[in-house]
């Protein structure tokens, strides 16, 4: 699958939620499981646990998908800015 760039394990922060699959599962658990998730992203729950487990990058058109069906800003979920800017 050639999804375009990919993000993830590269970005490092020093707070609480350290990456960018701690970021997807901390957001993604105050709406839904990870299996819906997966299921409205249109991919394997284990590709998307994956994702959340750091094993994987997820490419740059699942995680805009992922804000916007999480109700944050891509920034958020990016770079662990506040979730309403």
């Amino acid at each position: 699958m050639n999804a375009g760039p990919y993000l993830g394990r590269g970005r490092k922060d020093t707070a609480k939620m350290n990456t960018l699959g701690k970021r997807l599962q901390h957001y993604r658990e105050q709406v839904c499981t990870a299996a819906e998730m997966a299921a409205r992203l249109g991919v394997t729950p284990a590709q998307y646990r994956a994702w959340e487990e750091d094993h994987e990058d997820i490419p740059l058109r699942y995680a805009s998908a992922a804000a916007g069906l999480l109700g944050i800003a891509i920034n958020a979920l990016l770079f662990q800015q506040d979730p309403t800017s």
